[in-house]
């Protein structure tokens, strides 16, 4: 089970995300996608075969193992080469972008590494010789090479902030032989860019046109405006517009150039609202009180650009590189900044009224609603794993509280919201906590914190009440229908709102979501041990929510919206405490001490016991939990002299009702009545998903009236342990009586 599940895992996300990078080809290249897909082929030989032979399961095994590095140790690889950079350690950085380059080839690495080298150079102050090397270099190399070197050479120049060196060397080599681009119809800053000949427009059509890569043109406008020289900072921002009009890929491009010309420009309104959260979430704070100063020292404001400064210099401690852009500007904040000529201030006001969506970001920081959750799901199972007993163990699950049918129709609502957060096994929590950091991220770049946390709290509740009312299973837990509820209220939202987000960008991640809602509901259907009614719920639960609480609604930023999205959050939060408050304190014995008794009859035998426990043949068993009675009558004889028979025959029954072998229990805790004779063992077995159940076994003999009797108890281990839990039961063996 566990196998072919951890296959479906890799199947699907590198079936898609290969076909979307072979069809696509973001980059220019096809590598990383192919090799998607050919894991993705092995997934599909090893699934296939079902089990096979030994050389099947080793294809099953390399294509788990290359999954899990190109989609997951790829991307983290990338986030830490980006914060070594950022920290200044260099040499680290380009270590991990030579493994992740190995690892997704042909997705910017060789860019990355660029940037990299050049940036040590800088740090190591070898700027000229790096240059004086790359011209020798440039002077054989072909013509076909000479583009990549010379935009090397600019590169080292605007790193070292030589920005008349960079334009120079930029005018000469990169941009003497271009033409100048077609004026728009109507006159306007490029509504509308000329198309691919070969389809949709993409980050290398761009370019492939401009004659360099896009943000080495953006970090040449850069230059152009801090030399102030304006107008042709205006005529190639101009061009830009035209060019990356519609490419997705170019999207924080684009904003980084408004920024850019923006805060140069003066336009301090325009920069603010560029630099809001919802925008520049990908800057860091020292980046956007360096830029909030840019635009205030622009505008005449010394003060409001000195204090922003100061900002960013502070809240940079490790990066050299920005400290030292803020150190030039606070040098020279007293010397006053050039004037708008008439191109550059009509294309600033074009572009300070211009519209600019960016894609939802993900939080890069480990804070947020999705942090805590994942954390408190961690939490939660190795609070239990310590206190309780082994994860995956029934007994433990239900203990930490489950969803147990049983117990919420006595009145344990509270189980529907403890359920959440307890999970069957670490199998299923790792892959509910991967699922909820991805989906969670997203749906809280989407909807906001509160919003979010909102909609994880009804579809969990939701999931929790489908379960119980339309699952055949007793007992079921899980963050399952809480994480499928921020599945179902991203695509809603990203449905019926798709005007907000950029096309490209939403169709590509309906597209995922779709096929990740596809392949779950389809795995809950070939494995019924997968609780699909949970799934079902949640996903309802948590469309129904984020269509509610969609922030494209016009009045989504009323007060009285925000308030009541507060509210919500808050008594979702009460809620699920005080679930978990009830959990710790309700034991296996409350449980049974709340159910209502029946007096059910054994063969020649009446006991009482709770409701739950039902005549299944010759046994009276709790389906939910699999506790199991059992009682026949036996030969006149001591009880003492019957226990070893008995003893040698009940173990062997214990291998049929689906146990593995038994151990040794290290003491007899169920007490029975005066005069029988009992000894105990633990059961073992292995359930579908592969967790390890242990089983109390308690085998007695004795004597009711006339009747001689032998009998067995089966309970999960950790609720026999449970305080109280052991006397409670010896009390139901004490109803043990002839039938009437």
């Amino acid at each position: 089970m566990l196998w072919e599940l951890a296959l479906l895992s890799v199947l699907v996300p590198c079936s898609y995300w290969g076909l979307l990078f072979v069809r696509r080809q973001p980059f220019g290249s096809a590598t990383y996608g192919w090799m998607l897909l050919a894991v993705a082929a092995l997934a599909v030989v090893a699934l296939a075969s079902g089990d096979g032979p030994a050389w099947v399961d080793a294809l099953g095994a390399v294509a788990l193992g290359a999954g899990a590095c190109l989609l997951v140790v790829a991307p983290a690889l990338r986030a830490a080469a980006r914060w070594a950079v950022a920290t200044d350690r260099l040499r680290l950085a380009g270590v991990l972008v030579d493994i992740r380059d190995v690892l997704q080839p042909g997705t910017g690495g060789r860019e990355e590494k660029k940037t990299i080298a050049t940036l040590r150079e800088v740090h190591a102050g070898r700027v000229d010789e790096a240059v004086g090397a790359l011209r020798a270099v440039r002077e054989r190399a072909p013509p076909a090479v000479r583009a990549g070197l010379d935009e090397r050479i600019v590169l080292l120049y605007l790193s070292a902030q030589r920005w008349d060196d960079a334009v120079g060397w930029a005018e000469a080599h990169l941009l003497a032989g271009e033409q100048a681009p077609p004026e728009s119809p109507d006159g306007a800053d490029g509504a509308v860019g000329p198309e691919a000949e070969d389809g949709p427009r993409t980050y290398r059509h761009v370019g492939r046109e401009l004659g360099m890569s896009p943000p080495l043109w953006i970090e040449l406008v850069g230059a152009y405006l801090r030399r102030g020289d304006l107008d042709r900072a205006a005529e190639h921002a101009e061009r830009f517009e035209r060019a990356a009009r519609g490419v997705s890929e170019l999207a924080l491009v684009v904003h980084r150039l408004r920024l850019v010309f923006l805060a140069h420009t003066g336009r301090v309104e325009a920069v603010d609202r560029l630099l809001e959260p919802a925008l520049a979430g990908h800057l860091s704070t020292a980046a956007r009180s360096y830029w909030a100063g840019v635009a205030r020292h622009a505008a005449g404001d010394v003060a409001g650009a000195r204090a922003a400064f100061e900002t960013a210099r502070a809240r940079s401690p490790r990066d050299g590189r920005a400290r030292a852009l803020v150190d030039r500007s606070l040098a020279e904040i007293d010397r006053p900044a050039p004037a708008a000529p008439a191109r550059a201030a009509a294309l600033a006001d074009r572009l300070a009224r211009a519209e600019l969506t960016l894609p939802p970001r993900i939080p890069s920081r480990l804070v947020g609603v999705t942090a805590v959750l994942v954390g408190l799901n961690l939490a939660v199972a190795a609070l239990c794993a310590l206190l309780v007993g082994p994860a995956g163990d029934l007994g433990t699950i239900v203990r930490a509280g489950a969803n147990l049918r049983w117990s919420v129709e006595g009145g344990q609502l509270w189980r529907l919201a403890s359920s959440v957060f307890v999970h069957v096994g670490w199998v299923h929590l790792v892959v509910n906590a991967l699922g909820l950091w991805s989906l969670g991220r997203l749906a809280e770049g989407l909807f906001g914190r509160t919003r979010m946390l909102v909609i994880y709290g009804v579809a969990g509740l939701v999931g929790a009440i489908a379960s119980h009312l339309m699952s055949r299973a007793g007992v079921s837990a899980g963050a399952s229908g809480a994480m499928f509820g921020l599945l179902g209220a991203t695509l809603v939202e990203l449905a019926l709102h798709h005007q907000s987000y950029r096309r490209e960008w939403r169709r590509s991640l309906l597209g995922a979501l779709a096929v990740v809602t596809a392949a779950q509901i389809a795995i809950g259907v070939f494995y019924e041990v997968i609780d699909q009614s949970a799934h079902l719920g949640g996903l309802v639960g948590g469309a129904v929510v984020g269509l509610a609480l969609s922030p494209s609604w016009r009045w989504a930023e009323h007060a009285a919206v925000r308030w009541l999205a507060r509210g919500l959050a808050g008594a979702l939060v009460v809620a699920y405490v005080a679930g978990g408050v009830m959990a710790v304190r309700t034991g296996y014995a409350d449980e049974l001490a709340a159910q209502p008794r029946a007096t059910r009859a054994l063969g020649p035998f009446v006991v009482d016991v709770p409701a739950p426990w039902v005549a299944g043949g010759d046994e009276l068993v709790d389906r939910e939990i699999y506790v199991v009675l059992s009682l026949v009558a036996d030969a006149p004889g001591a009880a003492v002299e019957r226990l070893g028979p008995w003893v040698h025959t009940e173990r062997g029954r214990a291998k049929e009702r689906g146990f593995d072998g038994v151990e040794d229990a290290t003491a007899l805790i169920v007490p029975v009545p005066d005069g029988w004779a009992s000894t105990e063992w633990i059961a073992v077995g292995t359930d579908p998903l592969g967790s390890t159940q242990r089983y109390r076994v308690i085998a007695f003999t004795g004597q009711v009236g006339d009747l001689p009797l032998v009998g067995a108890l089966y309970v999960p281990d950790v609720l026999a342990r449970d305080a109280g839990a052991a006397a409670a039961l010896g009390a139901i063996l004490a109803t043990i009586r002839p039938a009437p």
